[in-house]
Parts: C-alpha cells; sequence; structure tokens
C-alpha cells in the first residue's frame, strides 16, 4: 500500500476508534444510571412501606393499650364498689384510675387519625427513632411503676397504717406494670427491627470514573 494511502487509512481509523469509545461509555453511563434510578425507586418503595407499618403498629398498639384500660375500669371499679376487704377496693381503685387513664391516652391518639407516610428517608427515620424512643422510655417507666408497688407491699407487711390499702394499691400498681411492660415490649421489638432497617439502607449520592463509563452509587 502507498504511504500516502496509509497514512490516509491511519487517520480515518483513529476518529473513528474514539467515536466508539465514546458511544460505549455513553452506553456504560446510561446502564449506570438506569440502575440507579432502579435502585432509587426501590428505597423509595422500602421507606413507604416501613412508614406504613410504623402506623399500623402505632395503631394496634393503642387498640391494645385501649382494651387493657377498658377491663382494668370495669373489673376495677366492680371491686372499689364490692364492699369488700380495704385490700380489695384499694386494688380496684388504682385499677379503675389506672384504666381511666389509659383509656383516654389511647383514645386521643385513634380519634387523631393517621398521618400520611413520611416522605423521604430523613423523615422516616425520625419518626421511627421517636416512636422507638417513647416506648423505651414507658418501659422503664413501667419497671419503676412496678418497683414502687413492690414497696408497697413490702411496707404493708412492715406494719404502716391500714397495711390493707397498702398492699392493695401496691399490688395494682406491680400488675399495671407488667401489663404495660408486656405491651410497649411488643411495640418496642417491631420498631426496633423497622429501624434497623431504615439504618441499613444508604445515604447519600457518589460518582466516580469506571473503565467501562460512569459508576453512580445512590444514597438517600
Amino acid at each position: 500500500m502507498p504511504p500516502l494511502l496509509s497514512r490516509l487509512c491511519a487517520g480515518l481509523l483513529v476518529p473513528v476508534a474514539i467515536a466508539l469509545a465514546c458511544a460505549t461509555s455513553a452506553q456504560a453511563s446510561s446502564v449506570f444510571l438506569s440502575d440507579a434510578d432502579t435502585t432509587m425507586q426501590l428505597q423509595l418503595t422500602n421507606i413507604t412501606d416501613l412508614s406504613e407499618q410504623r402506623q399500623a403498629s402505632e395503631r394496634r398498639h393503642l387498640i391494645r393499650v385501649l382494651a387493657w384500660g377498658g377491663s382494668n375500669v370495669l373489673g376495677g371499679a366492680a371491686l372499689w364498689a364490692s364492699g369488700r376487704d380495704e385490700a380489695a377496693r384499694g386494688f380496684g381503685q388504682q385499677s379503675a384510675l389506672w384504666g381511666a387513664v389509659n383509656v383516654g391516652i389511647a383514645a386521643v391518639g385513634l380519634l387523631g387519625g393517621g398521618s400520611p407516610p413520611d416522605a423521604g428517608f430523613g423523615t422516616a427515620v425520625r419518626a421511627e427513632r421517636r416512636y422507638h424512643d417513647i416506648l423505651l422510655a414507658n418501659l422503664g417507666l413501667n419497671v419503676g411503676y412496678m418497683g414502687v408497688g413492690t414497696a408497697m407491699v413490702v411496707a404493708a407487711g412492715e406494719g404502716v397504717d391500714r397495711n390493707a390499702a397498702w398492699r392493695g394499691h401496691g399490688t395494682a400498681l406491680i400488675l399495671q406494670g407488667m401489663g404495660l411492660l408486656a405491651l410497649d415490649a411488643i411495640s418496642w421489638v417491631a420498631s426496633r427491627s423497622r429501624l434497623g432497617k431504615l439504618l441499613s439502607m444508604p445515604g447519600d449520592t457518589s460518582a466516580a470514573a469506571t473503565p467501562g463509563g460512569l459508576g453512580i452509587t445512590v444514597r438517600f
């Protein structure tokens, strides 16, 4: 092949090679971008699902508290008005009052209605964290109620005035603490699981050059 023709062929091959490389890189970038969009959509779907699960869990928890409180109001009021011994009346009085408080709290929560699903990763995490921490604080309070009730029962055995009433009120406090501890623990375990799933999701967006083009990692 004449030297001039060879140089012409070589000169044509260079831009063709560059064009092919650019096309390959653009195609690879498009694939990465498509995968990133798919990942983002899946993450948003998961966040919405977890948000709806939290709202449903909150409602179930309030319904359980309402049922627990209602049963305490009915049973406690019956004992309170029974005219039996002072321990039974004290137990009934304490149970009825606690039941009324729990019914009121649950009713306000249920009548307040639900909020729309959390929009975005940060909002979902904050809402779940707040619910998780409220339940955790309640668990601590429930243990405290049981401790106060135990102290009252012990004091009743030490000959305090109206020891029967102390024993009745203390026993009711122990029962209230145990019941609420169980209810709060059920919801807390579920909330902790959802929070773990949320926190395991990525949280920012990064891009880096790769041999095949542009690699994008989507985290939000």
